[in-house]
């Protein structure tokens, strides 16, 4: 017993919520604990001598836990109340819906005092909150004046712009603006009640409610000219702590990624950045930036160079890694964003092409191969049809799933024909008189069922590669894996000179070949064989000549797939085409703890060209992007 005091427990992750962040083989040399990490330390400022410790709580060896107790008991009252009282399944999942508290923006500030005061820099204010983020059109239409001219309106919007940013004061030598928050409750309400969706008018709405009901007078005053004020002082701010880290000697690389998205019907240019802070590996999402002009490349590009120039003035020194997804203006060979953005910077770059989307457009290409289209077309047509005949919902006390442009819902589409075959075929009988009724014929009922085990699988590894842990090597395997599925369950093989010739001496009409693979039709006819009796009813429903076109058009399908699978590839070259020289053999965690005395004995040469700086003189290693 008395050697073994001190030592790491097997129970200690779950009994009191730490997480292993040092480990030799089988021996924990350090944790965390993830109250703090998640939450932050619960301290009660009556009769505090000293300030507030904002550091996560660290334990090394020996591990005692009675000290882990009293840190918890003291520093996370009620959460670890919380924690105590649940079941361990319940303990398990107890920090899987919550952000990190380093990744939100309370981790930075002083929310305790009776004052904030933020130092933003003039790059961030005037040129990403006071033009990149400002749109005077919709500011003119909040206030819905009748303009006389052109001098009017520039009047007017200098007037709101100046509005906007009221609470940001310029420094006296003209550096840097201060902003100051006097009524720290009230902002802190106003920006969580924003986190959930509100509108500014409803955040004033809800703090006048509160103040009226706690007689809190210092909540009072509240328009949603000031609430957007405050979103945009914290804006400012999340941009200027992101600034200083990008700024810092510590940290000599960071990678970006970049995506479209659209909210209510305005598009965004969604930017995440990945930094090393303190030997900590941190995902952020940098920006969601209103896209007002054209979605050209070059407007994106410039878009772009702008909002990092505010950050960071030589962005371009420390970019290493690019990622985006398959927009053609992101992803083109010539003109792309993406193409551009490695072009502006000074050192070798590793491309990312999104791989769930490379995979995503080929499943696209391969479905819309399937019959000229047809097939495709009348699941979409069959699901919206479906889900207008509210009888036959009733009836089956199910909907419908709704097939929509992404392909990852015709998984659940083809499950409920499937599911419901007999009840559809029945109905479609029933009104077969009626005009825009979808035909569904034998042949197509029998490519559904062909399709539904491979759209199943299919998306089972989509979900996998979407997860957070996942790195690039690992993604890769998850694609082999998913080919060789596809190869094995519709026989599909490549050609081999000496093995495999011998196929060129039967009928062209016994097997389908599509550039280096094949498949003998009368491999796939035991598949055929081997769906349910439904599927047989089909195929025996159908004559010689279309049996063989169904065999053919699935073989065709196989062999589309299984190769465009196995051609997507992560990493790209500088013209965006499958790179030859795939990302440095080593993990990001790892190049955040070296030193650089260590970075440089240990890692490739190769990879030196990725690295700001070559062989860092005096620099202590303390990021990777």
């Amino acid at each position: 017993m008395t050697k073994s005091r001190g030592m790491w427990q097997c129970s200690y992750p779950r009994k009191y919520g730490l997480e292993v962040t040092e480990q030799e083989g089988a021996h924990v040399k350090a944790a965390r604990c993830r109250f703090c990490k998640y939450y932050g330390r619960q301290v009660s400022l009556s009769n505090r001598k000293h300030g507030l410790r904002k550091t996560d709580q660290f334990y090394t060896v020996p591990f005692r836990a009675n000290l882990i107790v009293k840190h918890l008991e003291g520093h996370h009252t009620d959460k670890w109340a919380d924690y105590v009282a649940l079941l361990p399944n319940e303990q398990d999942t107890f920090f899987d819906s919550v952000q990190p508290r380093a990744n939100t923006m309370y981790h930075y500030m002083d929310m305790e005092g009776d004052e904030i005061n933020l130092v933003v820099s003039t790059e961030i204010v005037d040129v990403i909150i006071g033009e990149m983020l400002f749109r005077p059109e919709d500011e003119l239409d909040a206030v819905d004046d009748d303009l006389a001219g052109v001098d009017d309106r520039n009047r007017n919007i200098e007037k709101l712009r100046c509005s906007a940013l009221q609470l940001f004061k310029l420094n006296e030598n003209k550096d840097g603006y201060t902003v100051s928050i006097k009524r720290v409750m009230r902002f802190k309400l106003a920006i969580q009640h924003v986190s959930c969706g509100l509108l500014f008018r409803q955040v004033v709405t809800t703090i006048e409610q509160t103040k009226n009901t706690c007689k809190i007078a210092k909540l009072g005053d509240l328009n949603d000219t000031i609430v957007g004020q405050y979103v945009r002082i914290l804006v400012g701010h999340t941009l200027q702590v992101i600034s200083n880290i990008l700024a810092s000697d510590d940290v000599w690389a960071f990678a970006i990624s970049f995506d479209g998205s659209q909210h209510r019907g305005r598009t965004f240019f969604d930017v995440r950045i990945r930094i090393g802070v303190n030997g900590v590996l941190h995902n952020l999402h940098l920006i969601a930036m209103p896209h007002f002009d054209r979605h050209t490349a070059a407007n994106q590009e410039a878009m772009l160079v702008k909002l990092l120039g505010a950050l960071f003035v030589v962005w371009t020194r420390k970019l290493i890694g690019v990622t985006t997804n398959g927009e053609k203006t992101n992803m083109g060979h010539v003109n792309g964003v993406q193409v551009h953005m490695v072009r502006c910077a000074e050192f070798k770059v590793v491309q990312i092409w999104c791989v769930p989307h490379q995979l995503d457009l080929v499943v696209h290409v391969a479905i819309d191969e399937v019959d000229g289209g047809t097939w495709f077309k009348t699941a979409y047509t069959l699901s919206t049809y479906l889900r207008k005949q509210s009888n036959l919902i009733t009836e089956m006390g199910e909907t419908c799933p709704k097939k929509t442009n992404r392909w990852l819902t015709l998984g659940s589409v083809l499950k409920f024909y499937i599911t419901h075959a007999p009840r559809i075929v029945a109905f479609l009988d029933e009104r077969r008189e009626q005009v825009n009724n979808p035909i569904l014929t034998s042949s197509w009922w029998l490519l559904t069922y062909a399709f539904a085990p491979i759209i199943a699988i299919i998306i089972e590894t989509v979900v996998k590669l979407q997860a957070c842990d996942l790195v690039i090597c690992q993604q890769r395997q998850l694609l082999v894996l998913l080919a060789n599925d596809i190869r094995d369950m519709f026989k599909v093989r490549h050609i081999d000179d000496e093995a495999d010739n011998a196929f060129d001496d039967l009928p062209i009409i016994d097997y389908v070949r599509r550039d280096n693979s094949f498949v003998l039709l009368a491999t796939l006819r035991e598949y055929v064989n081997d769906l349910e009796m439904r599927a047989q009813a089909y195929w025996l429903a159908i004559d010689a000549n279309e049996k063989i076109s169904v065999l053919q058009t699935i073989a065709q399908f196989a062999i589309g797939l299984s190769d465009g699978i196995a051609k997507v590839e992560a990493e790209r070259d500088p013209t965006n085409n499958a790179a030859v020289d795939l990302a440095p053999l080593v993990m990001p965690m790892d190049l955040v703890k070296m030193r650089s005395s260590t970075f440089i004995s240990e890692v490739p040469q190769e990879f030196a060209g990725l690295v700001p700086g070559g062989n860092f003189p005096g620099k202590k290693v303390r990021a990777a992007g």
